[in-house]
């Protein structure tokens, strides 16, 4: 091993940059494309339109809920899942520290407060057992975030949303492929939101998002909220071709990211049964390093592998998380840590939640890094970030 890291002018593990996702497409996606330009329709409000429609019924089909909306951005299905659950003014809405930051600002975007509750140290997932003493009467949801495609504890969630008359709504971002006690994440509270941007397990083309519910009412309400707020259920009280009764926006996606969406949902079989492969070479080889974990996996949940995270000790080592992330960088491992993103440090949560008292998400925070996994990798490319997750941790150990 050598003992001089790239950052400070030793020899790199690699020369290229491995990335850390990378979207596999294909003569699928691109027939799929193909397919609007020949029939020259692209907005799904068309009543010619197709694409949206058929990835609706894919998605629903495949996740096991009744009803699916495509949206242009997990964002905006989160914000419409939101106001399709009533959430307005001056309610609460219990959300974990650990997540992107779009979960907690589209609590804001509705006139509520977000409420961080800390997280469980294993499945760095929201914990159940502080989330009762986080209720008052103005709580009206709790948003569990399958953060990195590790499940949150739904049994325990479910049961003190139910004793309470709370919504929940699961944050799936990085739950494709995920399931908890055999059912898949997204399919066990009142409404769940995905991401489909292009680092994630499947995409639209670059962003996209869905909204899944098995709630008829939550959909059409859901569904309403993305299309400028028109009436989508009852006979409308106006002469107008149609009435906007709510507040909305234009959350749509396109024809053409449908499409790509759905050759990318048909051959996922096989993006996530190259994940696992990865995934189980990396885990075992990544406990043989000292000072470096991985996230702890209850018996009861199957992880979809949407993300590689580790958690470094930060007491053995003499620099912090950020200094290790571009050090690994530099070894040609592109690989992020989780600084950044961590809502309670932001201004807007600040002037809107003050001051939060999660000290387990505060310490995963200082600790995590997210390694490259995507089907493009090659076991060379694993072989190259064991060794520089190696090389790194060892030198800068204490």
């Amino acid at each position: 091993m050598q003992d001089k890291l790239a950052i400070d002018g030793g020899e790199p593990i690699r020369k290229d940059l491995l990335r850390m996702a990378k979207v596999n497409y294909g003569y699928e996606e691109l027939s799929q494309i193909l397919e609007v330009f020949k029939d020259e329709v692209f907005c799904s409000v068309d009543p010619r339109a197709s694409k949206v429609k058929d990835f609706e019924n894919l998605f629903a089909e495949y996740i096991g809920s009744k009803y699916a909306l495509a949206f242009s951005s997990g964002t905006t299905a989160q914000h419409a899942s939101l106001l399709a659950a009533g959430i307005g003014e001056g309610d609460e809405v219990i959300v974990p520290p650990l997540t992107f930051v779009s979960t907690a600002y589209t609590v804001i975007l509705t006139g509520a407060k977000p409420v961080f509750v800390d997280v469980d140290d294993n499945s760095i997932t929201l914990d159940p057992s502080k989330i009762q003493n986080a209720i008052t009467n103005k709580t009206k949801a709790i948003v569990p975030v399958h953060w990195f495609g590790y499940p949150a504890d739904m049994d325990n969630i479910m049961k003190i949303a139910k004793e309470n008359e709370l919504v929940v709504i699961e944050d799936c971002a990085h739950g494709f492929g995920s399931k908890y006690k055999g059912r898949n994440v997204g399919t066990i509270g009142n409404m769940s939101c995905w991401s489909l941007q292009e680092t994630k397990t499947i995409t639209t083309a670059g962003d996209g998002g869905m909204l899944i519910t098995d709630d008829e009412n939550l959909a059409l309400l859901a569904e309403s909220v993305r299309d400028h707020g028109k009436d989508k259920g009852a006979m409308s009280d106006s002469n107008l071709p149609y009435n906007i009764i709510r507040e909305g926006n234009n959350y749509r996606l396109s024809e053409i990211h449908a499409a790509f969406g759905i050759a990318q949902l048909r051959k996922v079989e096989g993006f996530l049964e190259k994940r696992k492969i990865f995934r189980d070479y990396l885990d075992g080889e990544i406990v043989k390093i000292e000072n470096v974990t991985i996230p702890k996996m209850n018996e009861y949940i199957e992880h979809g592998n949407s993300n590689y995270p580790i958690r470094i000790k930060e007491e053995n080592m003499r620099v912090n998380i950020s200094e290790i992330s571009l050090a690994l960088n530099a070894e040609g491992i592109n690989c992020i840590d989780r600084i950044d993103e961590y809502p309670p440090d932001h201004t807007l949560f600040r002037e809107h939640s003050g001051p939060v008292n999660t000290p387990v998400a505060e310490k995963i925070k200082r600790e995590l890094l997210l390694l490259p996994l995507h089907p493009g990798l090659t076991f060379d490319d694993l072989r190259d970030i064991i060794k520089a997750v190696d090389k790194v941790a060892k030198i800068y150990s204490t």
